[in-house]
């Protein structure tokens, strides 16, 4: 990709896989995982958030001096990880009403009032990548529409965010306004638990690639009985366990004659 006349390429995270590749006081997490991708590992979150964050910003601008990174690091490809970083950050939260662990990232914090910058932040993203656009699609040049597209995100990425900004944000500040809640956070407004259902249903179909109406009444009804003992989905999204409770408390006897 392309913006301001500098270059945002996908081999600067290799060769910083590469270089600290050995290195075993590294702050960033890169693995052979994240940087050499697979359809697999493709659809996995965890790998895209770790690949945009502040950790990578940083060895990067770190690295930006480097010889061995010669043309490789630019300014605006350290400035498009740190606004994923902090976008993905305002768009999860994570369970922390007190603000005790989360002191230093107030983006994690929940949302309390609809003057709060993290809508400031948002929109601000919207316009970063309309710029962007305006800028691929007006550059000089005898350029096809296609190579202008390839200079910026991918137009469904582009379209996305302009579906999922807004109404995050419209629905966070309805809810204040509109409800009495006190706060909102942002955790609780992802779909990991939706899929990790459908994840469930895929699991049990096996090789069964177009269940009917009556297969999936009859999973869910299974599903719904062995909830408390079901196993973690793994997947492009964390799974979670839910805790088998077993009473011990001895059951009741009928009376001896």
């Amino acid at each position: 990709m392309q913006k301001n006349n500098e270059t945002l390429t996908w081999k600067a995270l290799e060769k910083l896989y590469e270089v600290d590749r050995l290195n075993k006081f590294k702050i960033h997490k890169l693995t052979k995982d994240h940087v050499r991708l697979t359809s697999f590992t493709r659809m996995r979150v965890s790998l895209a958030a770790q690949v945009c964050s502040q950790s990578v910003a940083g060895s990067l601008r770190k690295y930006q001096n480097d010889p061995r990174f010669e043309g490789l690091i630019s300014t605006e490809l350290i400035t498009f990880i740190t606004i994923c970083n902090r976008l993905f950050d305002c768009l999860n939260g994570s369970d922390d009403p007190e603000g005790i662990r989360n002191k230093i990232n107030s983006d994690l914090l929940p949302i309390t009032s609809c003057q709060d910058v993290i809508f400031d932040f948002l929109h601000s993203v919207l316009k970063y990548f309309q710029d962007w656009q305006s800028e691929a699609l007006l550059r000089e040049g005898k350029l096809s529409l296609e190579e202008r597209r390839r200079m910026q995100i991918s137009q469904e990425s582009y379209e996305s965010l302009h579906i999922t900004i807004p109404g995050f944000c419209g629905a966070v500040q309805y809810l204040l306004q509109n409800t009495g809640i006190k706060s909102a956070k942002a955790k609780d407004f992802n779909q990991d638990k939706l899929e990790q259902e459908f994840g469930l249903f895929r699991m049990s179909f096996g090789s069964n690639n177009h269940p009917t109406l009556q297969n999936l009444i009859q999973k869910t009804l299974s599903h719904h009985v062995q909830r408390s003992a079901a196993l973690p989905v793994q997947g492009n999204i964390k799974g979670s366990r839910k805790t088998l409770l077993v009473d011990e408390s001895p059951l009741p006897k009928r009376p001896r004659k």
